[in-house]
């Protein structure tokens, strides 16, 4: 691209003479003192630790060079200005010496403190870090090898560890050199990094980014303790978050309730010195201290929590041992109804690593040799384990569970099969006595004289043992001692369903004779007989119905007898009848005993029906939720 010329020589055109290759380089080397210099774009170099500049050589107009120089060299005070600007206070410097490891971390700590206030104010501006380098470092050191030597030669000559690495001292900066003027970084009450919760030490994690589905606070949970912890304490987030959450909840009041809390941020603040976690439920809690300041009374459903903002809601992760995140939700109740498998499979692990633990886990249980069965278990890895009995199919076990509420509810019934099994002579005659009386009203049940026996006693122990609170061999041996009672209403029971199942059978009997004569309304009563007896309906019926179930019978009974009476108005009644039976999602859901007890108002007035039903309140108990079945 260069050559060198003798001559030029106008003629026609411009010719050049004599000419040969040349290297820019050569240029530089022989015409050094013609040459121009320029510095362009000082900038800071991590991997060469110094300031590095573009040099621009030039020879009469001509661009001959362009190279990377050491800028210090030449502009030693803007070089330093950059190293101290881009090393130290940005830390852009691969291999970072002690006191600056220490103080990027303490700049760190600041800005995590700025996430967790939601304010952005703590942390000085670069101008004010620089100043700290500014003042204590000398003037000619611009590069990282200048102030290795200077540490160097500044350290103590006592120094116990030799070796730039471990001085310094004089550039570690404090918490009050990086915040700025009248800043205070004391957040550890208001936003702790920890929550003690039901016992368990729960990490908390803040990240300020609005918009975001992670912004705000995040409770931490290891999986095995996903069923131990309770629900209330994370709706109350954090100290410093406390009012704030108030303040977003009464925003969110219709406007005739908000206009008792005005202004808002006033009321979140008197309502957050009063109130306490202790109390419980936060809304709750909200609605009981604004009704002891104005009399106003709020209530819990008057709050839509689903409108706060993001950060106003706790974030609850849900983390393996490895901390790797498996699931996270704003309740608990979310994460549990997901994840109940991988919780006590984490549970199971933990205890099968946990020597004390196996004391508390039996496969097959045939008496109560275990010793006092203690209402919790603390495991080697800090969470906790209840020990409880299980019953499963015909296998009485003995397990570890997540939370109390699993372990009570395994218990009750875990604990009476094993006192069922200790009265074989008991079963064997209700089982006796089911068979007597009902012989041939059995044929073609869904279940046997067996299961009905089974039935009655699991029933009749219910009502005569307090299962839940045998926690020792001794309170189980009184408890079977009362065997007595347990006979006798067994047997009572027993009765009673075997008098059922009779009318039932005999009702069926004259249905199948009457052939196909109205058949909407026989219809109707067929199915009304069958669910009423549906597999596992000694169990699911309601103690206040129990006694109802014989007039439930007649009602039926008397309906039969006159239906030749009035066909036409029993069929409008059966379809009106029909169209809330095809609602019910099972046949116990609470909705079925007011629709029986409605039937006797329709069909059967004389037996008198009770609670004063109608289609509205029929309406509204199948709304609810379907019936939980009784321990």
């Amino acid at each position: 691209q260069w050559l060198m010329s003798a001559q030029l020589a106008q003629t026609s055109q411009l010719f050049a003479r004599i000419n040969a290759a040349v290297e820019p380089e050569w240029l530089a080397e022989v015409g050094a003192h013609l040459l121009k210099r320029t510095l362009t774009h000082p900038q800071w170099n991590p991997e060469r630790g110094e300031v590095t500049a573009t040099e621009h050589q030039s020879l009469f107009g001509l661009q001959l060079l362009k190279r990377q120089r050491h800028y210090g060299s030449l502009e030693p005070v803007e070089a330093r200005r950059i190293f101290i600007l881009e090393a130290l206070v940005r830390g852009d410097c691969p291999n970072k010496l002690d006191f600056l490891k220490r103080n990027l971390a303490l700049i760190e700590d600041v800005r995590e403190k700025e996430t967790r206030l939601r304010r952005p104010d703590l942390l000085a501006d670069e101008d004010q870090l620089y100043a700290f380098y500014d003042a204590r470092i000398p003037a000619g050191v611009c590069t990282i090898a200048g102030l290795k030597d200077w540490l160097r030669q500044s350290a103590p000559r006592d120094a116990a560890a030799p070796g730039y690495r471990q001085f310094g001292a004089a550039l570690l900066m404090t918490e009050a050199d990086i915040l700025r003027a009248g800043a205070d970084a004391d957040v550890s009450q208001l936003f702790p990094d920890h929550l003690d919760i039901a016992g368990h030490q729960i990490r908390l994690s803040y990240r300020h980014d609005p918009g975001s589905d992670t912004d705000g606070v995040s409770f931490h949970i290891p999986l095995a303790l996903l069923y131990a912890l309770p629900e209330t304490p994370f709706d109350w987030l954090v100290p410093g978050l406390r009012a704030a959450r108030i303040e977003g909840l009464i925003r969110t009041l219709p406007q005739n309730l908000r206009r008792y809390c005005t202004p808002a941020a006033e009321y979140a603040t008197a309502l957050t010195s009063r109130m306490s976690p202790d109390e419980g439920d936060f809304v709750a809690a909200i609605c009981r201290h604004f009704h002891a300041m104005t009399g106003v009374r709020l209530e819990p459903g008057d709050f839509s929590v689903a409108k706060l903002d993001t950060h106003l809601r706790p974030q609850l992760v849900v983390e393996a041992d490895d901390g790797r995140i498996i699931a996270t939700a704003d309740n608990l109740a979310a994460l549990r109804q997901k994840h109940t498998g991988p919780a006590r499979v984490a549970l199971k692990q933990a205890a099968d690593n946990d020597a004390a633990a196996k004391r508390w886990t039996r496969a097959t249980v045939s008496d109560w040799d275990f010793g006092d069965l203690p209402g919790k278990v603390e495991l080697a890895n800090g969470t906790r384990a209840y020990p409880a009995l299980i019953c499963e199919g015909e296998t009485i076990s003995l397990r570890l569970f997540e939370s109390p509420d699993a372990a009570d509810n395994a218990h009750c019934a875990g604990c009476r099969a094993l006192l069922l099994s200790k009265l074989p002579d008991r079963m064997r005659d209700l089982t006796k006595t089911a068979k007597a009386r009902l012989k041939l009203a059995l044929v073609g049940a869904p279940y046997s004289a067996e299961q009905l026996a089974q039935a009655v006693a699991e029933r009749a122990a219910m009502a005569t043992w307090d299962t839940s609170a045998i926690r020792s061999q001794a309170q189980f041996n009184s408890t079977l001692m009362q065997r007595g009672e347990f006979g006798r209403t067994a047997a009572q029971q027993l009765d009673e369903v075997c008098d059922w199942l009779l009318a039932a059978s005999e009702i069926k009997r004259r249905l199948r004779t009457l052939g196909a004569q109205w058949p909407e309304s026989l219809a109707d009563l067929q199915q009304q007989i069958d669910s009423l007896f549906a597999p596992g309906f000694i169990a699911a019926v309601p103690e206040p119905q129990w006694p109802r179930i014989a007039v439930y019978l007649k009602a039926a009974d008397v309906r039969l007898q006159r239906l030749a009476n009035k066909p036409q108005r029993d069929a409008e009644l059966t379809r009106q009848v029909q169209a809330l039976c095809s609602r019910l999602p099972d046949p116990f859901h609470p909705a079925r005993w007011l629709l029986e007890e409605w039937r006797i108002a329709l069909f059967a007035q004389e037996l008198r029906a009770h609670g004063a039903p109608n289609i509205e309140k029929i309406n509204a108990a199948l709304s609810q939720t379907a019936m939980t079945a009784p321990r």
